[in-house]
C-alpha cells in the first residue's frame, strides 16, 4: 500500500514538473532569431524574397503580409490546435527568421524552450530559402 502511494505521488510531481516547464520530452532549446546561411555578394534581394516566399509556401506556411522585406508567416496545424508565426527578414545583407508566437509549442520564453517541431521547421525554412536563392 505504501509503495503505490509513493508510486502515485512520484507519477503526480512528474506530471507536475512537465506541466510547468513544457514537456521535458519534446522541449528543445531555441533562438528568437535564426540567422540564414551565407550567401554569395551582392545579394539579389528581389531574388532572395521570391525564394523566401516560394519556401513558405512549399512548406504550407500562409503569408499574412510582405512588406519591407519582412515577410510574416503562420503555420497551423490540428484545426488552429497548434500554431506558430513568424518574420522572415531578407536584405542586402542576407535573411533570418524571427520567433514571433505559438500555440500549442509548449514554448517557454525564460528558458528559451520549445516543442522540438518548432525548431526543426525553422531549420527545414532556413536551410531551404539558402537553396532555393542560389538555383
Amino acid at each position: 500500500m505504501k509503495r503505490a502511494f509513493f508510486v502515485i505521488v512520484l507519477v503526480a510531481l512528474f506530471f507536475t514538473a512537465v506541466s510547468a516547464q513544457g514537456n521535458p520530452f519534446t522541449s528543445r532549446p531555441f533562438k528568437m532569431v535564426y540567422e540564414g546561411s551565407d550567401l554569395p555578394k551582392p545579394i539579389n534581394v528581389e531574388k532572395l524574397e521570391k525564394s523566401a516566399l516560394t519556401v513558405l509556401v512549399h512548406y504550407n506556411w500562409m503569408v499574412q503580409s510582405n512588406e519591407g522585406g519582412v515577410i510574416t508567416a503562420k503555420f497551423e496545424k490540428g484545426y488552429g490546435k497548434i500554431n506558430a508565426v513568424i518574420e522572415v527578414t531578407v536584405s542586402e545583407d542576407g535573411y533570418s527568421i524571427k520567433y514571433v508566437s505559438s500555440k500549442g509549442l509548449d514554448v517557454n520564453l525564460d528558458q528559451m524552450k520549445i516543442h522540438a517541431n518548432h525548431v526543426k521547421w525553422v531549420r527545414s525554412l532556413i536551410k531551404d530559402i539558402g537553396l532555393e536563392y542560389l538555383t
